[in-house]
């Protein structure tokens, strides 16, 4: 009866622990799967960041997965072999430091756009100015050609009537 009772409880134990290894294993497979999936997100997020609104998030959301995720390192660091915990981090800066580099490109081009528009408009303003003036040359020659013509009409006249009063 002993025997059995002691068996029963070898039985019981071998469960427990068994039961609580189940449970161990299925909570580091939550913590990857978690891990991963807000790993992915930020890396998805850095890489469409437009603003610098959304780029100015991304620091503290980076320290935010690092302190949520860092007492599972070594899980982690296993789990996603050969990279690492921190080499994953160090990723997401990185790529954090290339979109605010590009943003800060993005930006300036931006302001270098502006600069041109305005340039654009002003340069226009002068072309058209010059056009208008030339359209005004244009006529004012016109108007001096007719002039000659009808100059040497009657410079033609007068000495068509002088050279019949001479006669």
């Amino acid at each position: 009866m002993k025997l059995t009772r002691i068996v029963h409880i070898a039985i019981a134990l071998i469960a427990l622990v068994s039961f609580g290894l189940a449970q161990q294993q299925k909570s580091d497979f939550e913590i990857k799967e978690r891990f991963k999936t807000v790993y992915e997100t930020l890396k998805n997020d850095i890489d469409s960041a437009s603003t610098p609104e959304q780029i100015a998030q991304i620091p503290n959301r980076i320290k935010g997965i690092e302190s949520e995720f860092a007492e599972h390192d070594t899980l982690l660091s296993g789990a996603f072999y050969p990279k690492t915990f921190e080499g994953m981090i160090s990723d997401l800066h990185s790529q954090y430091a290339m979109a605010q580099e590009k943003a800060e490109t993005i930006q300036a081009q931006g302001t270098r756009i502006v600069e041109l528009e305005g340039l654009l408009a002003t340069l226009s303003a002068e072309i058209e100015k010059l056009n208008t003036e030339r359209t005004e040359l244009l006529a004012k020659l016109r108007t001096a050609q007719n002039s000659l013509a009808e100059q040497r009409e009657i410079v033609k006249r007068l000495n068509a009537n002088l050279a019949a009063k001479d006669r």
